[in-house]
């Protein structure tokens, strides 16, 4: 009878520690669980935020492109305005130097008529 008690007891004892031995394994697994998932979450923020400043890096860059497209774009219709308004001064030469050789004629003669009525 004494044998089967401490056999009991015995038994109990073992139980008591391989519970308390789950206690901590739970304890333990439980802790790795919660490090595992402050690391999933910081890893996420992590590419979360190299997402978000590659996605600014390449709205920078496409801000960039457009306004050098644009400028390009400017450049090009000033030097079509440049090229005309050249072209209208161009034309306003010859015009002013078609009126001054016709004022110089009209200044010739006239002058050729003063001079003959000068000798009469």
């Amino acid at each position: 009878d004494e044998i089967n008690r401490l056999a009991k007891e015995i038994a109990q004892k073992q139980i008591e520690t391989m519970q308390a031995m789950q206690l901590d394994l739970q304890n333990k697994i439980e802790a790795v669980t919660e490090g595992t998932k402050a690391l999933v979450t910081e890893i996420a923020k992590a590419e979360a935020d190299k997402k978000g400043e590659i996605e600014a890096k390449t709205n920078e860059a496409k801000k960039i492109r457009r306004n050098r497209r644009n400028a390009e774009e400017r450049v090009t219709t000033l030097k079509q305005e440049n090229e005309a308004l050249e072209q209208q001064i161009r034309e306003l030469d010859a015009a002013v130097s078609m009126k001054g050789s016709e004022m110089g004629k009209d200044q010739g003669s006239y002058s050729a008529n003063v001079q003959q009525e000068e000798e009469d």
